[in-house]
């Protein structure tokens, strides 16, 4: 129906094209480095935002040009995967309810 051509609400979107005023990032907390250090801290920051009553608002008419800087070590990659796993319970347990 043609919906991904349209501008409307999500409940998140990825930290990689937001745009958001310094004041409701710092009134909402910002993004919570402690429980999600990897994953999950932009879906949680939106959500915080949208319990204030703030729309997440999504555009087609944005493009994203993104560059990945190297692969991680096999170490820091294990590492990653336990603390993921510790974002993946946190995010759960604090949004089950949405």
């Amino acid at each position: 129906m043609g919906r991904a051509q349209l501008t409307q609400n999500f409940s998140a979107v990825s930290s990689d094209c937001m745009l958001v005023r310094k004041e409701l990032f710092l009134e909402v907390g910002g993004f919570d480095e402690k429980d999600f250090p990897n994953l999950y801290h932009d879906a949680d920051f939106c959500l915080k935002v949208g319990e204030r009553g703030y729309q997440i608002v999504w555009t087609p008419f944005v493009t994203l040009a993104q560059q990945n800087n190297g692969a991680l070590d096999a170490k820091q990659e294990a590492q990653n995967g336990q603390q993921n796993s510790q974002s993946r319970k946190a995010f759960i347990k604090k949004w089950r309810s949405r």
